[in-house]
């Protein structure tokens, strides 16, 4: 998520001096972040422990329910435009990237304050940081089934 949250900001060079100069709103643009990579799509499977409503589908008592992370953070009931990655939106994201339940990821504090940490510093540091090659030509991996991010990102200063 490091990886991407700095791509983004890469991408978005004309927003960088307005975060860096407020820095309360860098928790926002990390949850839009969060909420647009969804990074962690592990498809949870659930079981129903009742008869309920989800849409116009009833799902019964112990029907299994695979709940993807990315359409449900892409739910434009809940973001609007949610197919755009907005760094600066007003409304904070709601999203599930951490996952939910007794099932959430522990790192779900950590991480966003590690990624608010990393991209303050890097560009406040750096900030003529710029990537190296057009975005088109970066490939991208899979770490696991549940994680990607760029194989790598040579950038320039």
């Amino acid at each position: 998520m490091i990886s991407l949250g700095v791509l983004t900001l890469l991408n978005h060079p004309e927003q960088r001096p307005t975060l860096l100069a407020h820095p309360d709103r860098m928790t926002s643009a990390v949850d839009e972040m969060l909420r647009y990579f969804s990074v962690n799509d592990g498809t949870p499977m659930r079981l129903a422990t009742e008869d309920m409503l989800i849409g116009d589908t009833l799902v019964k008592a112990g029907d299994g329910v695979a709940v993807p992370t990315l359409p449900v953070n892409r739910d434009p009931s809940v973001c609007p435009y949610p197919h755009q990655l907005d760094i600066m939106r007003e409304e904070p994201a709601r999203h599930l990237a951490f996952g939910h339940g007794p099932h959430k990821c522990p790192a779900d504090r950590l991480v966003p304050s590690l990624l608010e940490i990393v991209c303050t510093t890097l560009f406040e540091r750096v900030p003529t940081l710029a990537l190296a090659v057009p975005e088109a030509e970066l490939t991208y991996k899979y770490h696991s089934i549940q994680a990607f991010g760029p194989a790598e990102m040579p950038v320039t200063w």
